[in-house]
């Protein structure tokens, strides 16, 4: 002891604050002189009223509080004088320890912060004899989902959340701060329950609870509130990856991990899609459809020369859309080109280097312009595209979301690539008439798309509920998905029969549409009969109503 605190003095009674790891061995220790803090003891109360939790003490000193949120908060409170031991504290806080252990789950003990660093100052009076402080109370989760521990008599300015599950049992209570966002209460929520976070829907009434957004924010204000908790069941994606988890392919072992957060990417994916998505009629006031269709039947051609990705296609015709969306006025006809251009740079350099190489892209910019434009103006007019759209681009397109919805239809007998031909086909028309491509999100396009495509391949009805499985992963806040999905369906498949017909002015453009998608490699797609798939789902559509 006197070699621990030698500043004490021999034969000198004072007091000392211990922390002690779990495993009885001293980390540091604390000596001073002490004076009474009425107002800091009652925020340490305040504090520790709020996170459900009691410290051993209310009287810490800074240097053990920092200590105790470093070694995880095992603290004991003993009186030292000139005749204690270092020996005889160590085995008295060794049976400390394992009485606290006994009566508390610490594998499940909650991290939750009790003590802010310089926010208290130890008040124990001199020459009082303490041996130790009574245990604390740990925030746990028990085999029954018991919840965290919450005093009545709380602070106001704090909301106690009661989490219910589908059948209206008790999952457990929370004692949460207004300020505290959703995606917190649900960490802490996954430590009762078992679930993870990305697979529970919060909703409070009638509104489902975003992960970004704060109690407050949320509407939840008041000193109760009653939640339910909705397991999401995860997508087919994050199913199908998880299989691959005990793959002996390292490729396929490694996919895997992406299974727990895969969800929320396609959630986010429609996110950003939707906040990127232009209004049709924005981007007719700028452009006219008639010069729009020709700009895209030129791309439909040349593209398809040139070998580019078929993402590459969609990606810069939405830059473009955006961008003629974003203007007060027309776009001149003479600036068509540059803009044209600057997009078609802006999306090589966002695919691979290895793709797209220095050197290689500038060859192609010229070579699509013909040396109409020097590399200057296209970098000119590309900067004005990128300060126009804030410099936000690749944003998912509807191909993004039909490559997620094709990685599951090897799981029941359909051809894959067959069915990812047509709907991509189906999409490609869709570009075409703004009204189709833009009035309802991308990830429903392309569900739509992805419908009608193993309709027609008459698919067997399991692929169709799965593909209306995944989508309240993309977009939980939409109703009915499966009418939606439908009614996209037959929008497809009517923009299909009117431009293979040449009813409307789209079709000058479907023969050169209908030659890109007729060759083998494309499983011949073009030349399948609109009338008939049309008929298909209207037969279909029918029985399901009679039903």
């Amino acid at each position: 002891a006197n070699r621990l605190f030698p500043t004490l003095g021999k034969g000198n009674a004072a007091q000392a604050m211990v922390a002690i790891r779990g495993d009885g061995v001293p980390c540091a220790s604390v000596a001073a002189d002490w004076t009474p803090d009425v107002e800091s003891m009652r925020r340490h109360e305040k504090k520790c009223s709020i996170y459900g939790a009691t410290c051993s003490s209310h009287y810490f000193c800074e240097a053990q509080r920092r200590l105790c949120a470093h070694v995880g908060g095992i603290n004991v409170r003993v009186s030292l004088t000139a005749d204690s031991t270092l020996k005889s504290l160590e085995e008295d806080a060794n049976v400390e320890i394992a009485q606290q252990s006994r009566s508390v789950c610490l594998d499940q003990q909650s991290s939750e912060l009790v003590c802010n660093e310089g926010e208290f100052k130890p008040t124990v009076e001199p020459g009082q004899d303490a041996a130790f402080g009574p245990p604390p109370t740990w925030p746990c989760a028990a085999a029954t989902g018991v919840m965290d521990q919450v005093n009545s008599q709380g602070d106001p300015d704090t909301v106690r959340l009661k989490i219910l599950n589908m059948r209206g049992a008790e999952v457990g209570v929370l004692q949460c701060l207004p300020g505290d966002a959703v995606s917190d209460v649900k960490r802490r929520l996954s430590r009762i329950a078992g679930t993870h976070c990305h697979e529970q829907r919060l909703v409070y009434g009638n509104l489902v609870l975003k992960d970004r957004e704060t109690l407050r924010a949320s509407g939840i204000t008041q000193a109760h509130a009653t939640l339910q908790c909705i397991k999401v069941w995860p997508s087919g994606v994050a199913r199908k990856l998880e299989v691959q988890r005990q793959s002996q392919d390292p490729n396929k072992a490694i996919g895997a991990s992406l299974a727990e957060v895969v969800d929320s990417v396609m959630h986010q994916e429609h996110v950003q899609s939707e906040r990127a998505r232009p209004r049709a009629s924005d981007v007719v006031m700028a452009i006219t459809p008639q010069h729009r269709g020709e700009l895209i039947n030129w791309m439909v051609q040349s593209f398809n020369l040139i070998r580019f990705d078929d993402s590459m296609l969609h990606s810069i015709v939405l830059t473009l859309d955006r961008y003629c969306a974003r203007l007060s006025m027309p776009l001149e006809v003479t600036a068509i080109q540059a803009v044209l251009m600057a997009a078609v740079c802006t999306e090589m350099k966002l695919a691979s280097a290895n793709e797209y190489p220095s050197g290689h892209w500038q060859r192609v910019l010229a070579h699509l312009c013909h040396g109409r434009l020097s590399l200057a103006s296209i970098l000119k007019a590309e900067f004005d595209v990128l300060r126009r759209l804030g410099f936000v681009v690749g944003i998912p397109t509807a191909v993004t979301f039909l490559r997620e919805f094709a990685m599951r239809l090897d799981e029941t007998g359909v051809d894959s690539n067959q069915a990812f031909q047509l709907a991509l086909f189906l999409l490609e028309l869709a570009l075409f008439e703004p009204e189709v491509q833009y009035v309802q999100p991308h990830v429903i396009l392309a569900a739509g798309a992805m419908s009608a495509a193993l309709r027609v391949l008459n698919a067997p009805p399991a692929q169709h509920e799965a593909l209306v499985e995944d989508l309240p992963i993309y977009c939980p806040d939409l109703h009915s998905t499966t009418d939606a999905v439908l009614d996209c369906e037959e929008t497809l498949l009517n923009h299909w029969l009117m431009c293979s017909a040449g009813t409307i002015s789209w079709g000058q453009f479907y023969a050169h549409l209908e030659n890109k998608f007729s060759c083998s490699t494309r499983y011949n797609v073009s030349r399948l009969s609109p009338h008939a798939s049309l008929e298909r789902f209207n037969h279909a559509h029918t029985r399901s109503l009679l039903k």
